[in-house]
């Protein structure tokens, strides 16, 4: 099994408090939330053990197949990718959208789970962070360490459509194992 290199639309964000003691440490993981990401795309919730952001499910229903079509025709405009649309439309609500990611029905719309210290809490100590990912687009095996700084590039190249494409502000990109 190798790894590869993975974009997608993050529909789940959760930072367990466990991971991020300290009186101040929620107001600086949402900070450094929102410097990454449209936090207003976002339903946020908390709980005993966790905070958490789940993409709004109007969001994803009506912006997830137009933006799809805008991502895969940069990257692959020659293939035919109307069986993927085809199956977005009919999934239609958000359970039935995530219930295809997670299925893995297509390259290019795959649920995928990743996690990294990104949350500097200052003194040398980093908070985790947790997603669940829908990806979109996923390259071969690749061994590369320390490329952090060439994938906050591509995601704030994406997020750049954020105006036409409300869910390029919910890219994470990252590599799978």
């Amino acid at each position: 099994m190798g790894q590869y290199l993975c974009v997608g639309i993050c529909r789940n964000i959760t930072i367990y408090k466990e991971e991020i003691k300290g009186a101040t440490a929620p107001d600086i993981a949402t900070k450094t939330l929102q410097e990454n990401f449209d936090l207003d795309l976002y339903d946020k919730s908390e709980d005993d053990t966790s905070l958490s952001w789940n993409i709004k499910k109007d969001v994803l229903e009506n912006g997830l197949l137009d933006f799809l079509k805008a991502q895969l025709e940069i990257c692959c405009g020659d293939k035919d990718n109307s069986d993927l649309y085809e199956l977005i439309r009919q999934a239609k609500t958000y359970e039935n959208i995530i219930a295809r990611a997670k299925d893995k029905c297509d390259e290019h719309f795959q649920e995928e789970y990743f996690s990294q210290r990104e949350i500097n809490l200052g003194f040398g100590r980093w908070g985790k962070v947790h997603y669940e990912i829908i990806v979109f687009l996923i390259a071969g095996k690749i061994m590369m360490e320390s490329y952090g700084g060439l994938f906050n590039y591509f995601e704030k190249m994406i997020c750049l459509q954020k105006d036409k494409y409300p869910l390029a502000g919910s890219v994470k990109i990252f590599i799978s194992l």
